[in-house]
């Protein structure tokens, strides 16, 4: 969908404020974040270490 589509519909994103560019830098903040989380959560024995095996997963956000 377009940026003039999304205008006619009334359809405000994070990415119609921000820009696309901004939007993908904010989506990968989050996930390095979150994979960070993960890490403190377990070093600080809030999350067993068998928790850390999610950090094998792999996101393709180049692609998007």
């Amino acid at each position: 969908m377009t940026k003039d589509e999304n205008i006619q519909i009334s359809k405000h994103t994070l990415v119609y404020y921000i820009g696309r560019s901004t939007a993908m830098n904010v989506l990968i903040d989050c996930y390095v974040l979150s994979y960070i989380m993960i890490v403190v959560g377990v070093v600080l024995h809030y999350l067993p270490a068998l928790t850390l095996l999610s950090l094998v997963t792999p996101h393709r956000l180049s692609t998007n």
